[in-house]
């Protein structure tokens, strides 16, 4: 089936791109990426975002291949593991952060009126039945 300049796409079925993929795989040893598999299967990077549309599951396939991939090669390669995982697919670093409160916040109630007392007095003793549950 052509594609919109009328060539014939280089992968005419959603196997032969999933198996370009695996071939790909199975030859490069160091650092498997999208680059690489373009030029092993000839075509561009625009070509290659392209199977998105033709081959939506197909691609998703694919692209976790690449991700398993590149997640299980030489250790010696973190760093450029990490920057290609953040860049490529989404990674994120993530910071747990604890927070304590050395004193007790002081909160002046004096302007409230009664009914915003009542109001956060049911938020208090909501929030305490919640805590015990």
């Amino acid at each position: 089936m052509p594609n919109s300049r009328g060539q014939p796409r280089r992968f005419s079925t959603e196997d032969d791109f999933t198996n370009a993929m695996k071939n790909y795989l199975d030859i490069e040893k160091v650092f498997p990426n999208i680059a690489g598999f373009c030029v092993y299967a000839d075509i561009n990077r625009e070509t290659y975002y392209e199977y998105r549309t033709y081959y939506p599951n197909a691609f998703k396939k694919v692209e976790q291949m690449l991700e398993d991939a590149v997640l299980h090669i030489d250790p010696k390669y973190a760093a450029r593991v990490i920057f290609y995982m953040k860049n490529k697919h989404g990674y994120k670093d993530i910071q747990e952060q604890n927070i304590s409160v050395a004193e007790p916040i002081k909160i002046n109630l004096s302007n409230l009126t009664n009914d915003e007392l009542r109001t956060l007095k049911e938020l208090q003793e909501k929030a305490k039945a919640d805590d015990t549950k």
